[in-house]
């Protein structure tokens, strides 16, 4: 890997590791939870306005931990990002196009190269997901109006079940389902933010499939789902 390729890998890790302290300011402080992609929305924004093809790349590797999730979690139907120079909405492939033009624009060939080469491994968002196991997370980014669904296994047992969507400003409006099986299926909690967290606890006898629908009935929102 070339120099120019390490400086964005150096800066990613760096920017990685300030995250646990500013999750630590948040828990002392406002109790908001830190949204990898609105970090990566800030990155790629400045990246963009600077013509800075390092600065969006790390943006998209930030962005692609992302649409990895977690094991327990499924996404239904596809995530509206946000919108900027990039083509369409935010994802880790249009941020290294963007990257890649304007490394191409200004003659780093190297850096051109690397971001074509990111552009192509393995998607980094498979269609089916492992077993169960593991934490439930999901990080994303929802305009007003708009709704996200997703389908979370869960264990049953004696332990109340817990759920929170805490969206990153505290006077987000968002209303939160979660059903049984899938969006037909019984409802089992339902919940409206209160300081832009939706909290949720429920019992359930036996593990299995729940879906989560969120509603953003407030400003557009970068949100954080996290369980117990």
């Amino acid at each position: 890997m070339n120099v120019r390729a390490c400086s964005v890998n150096y800066a990613l890790v760096s920017l990685l590791l300030v995250a646990p302290s500013v999750a630590a300011q948040s828990r002392n402080g406002s109790s908001r939870p830190v949204s990898l992609t609105e970090t990566a929305t800030r990155l790629a924004e400045s990246g963009a306005a600077t013509k800075d093809a390092r600065t969006l790349m790390a943006a998209a590797q930030i962005l692609r931990m992302v649409e990895r999730g977690s094991t327990r979690v499924h996404r239904v139907g596809d995530a509206v990002g946000p919108t900027g120079a990039w083509e369409g909405p935010m994802t880790s492939a249009s941020l290294l196009r963007l990257a890649s033009t304007i490394a191409t624009d200004a003659g780093d060939w190297g850096m051109a190269e690397y971001a074509a080469w990111l552009m192509q491994l393995p998607d980094s968002v498979p269609t089916q997901r492992g077993a169960t196991g593991g934490p439930v997370w999901a990080d994303a980014y929802l305009p007003a109006g708009r709704e996200i669904s997703y389908e979370i296994a869960f264990s049953g047992g004696r332990t109340p079940n817990q759920l929170s969507v805490s969206a990153g400003k505290s006077d987000a409006t968002l209303e939160c389902v979660l059903r049984e099986g899938g969006d037909t299926g019984r409802v089992t909690v339902r919940a409206r933010s209160v300081a832009g967290t939706c909290s949720m606890e429920w019992r359930q006898a036996t593990s299995g499939r729940m879906t989560l629908r969120i509603r953003n009935n407030g400003r557009a929102a970068y949100f954080v789902v996290s369980s117990n």
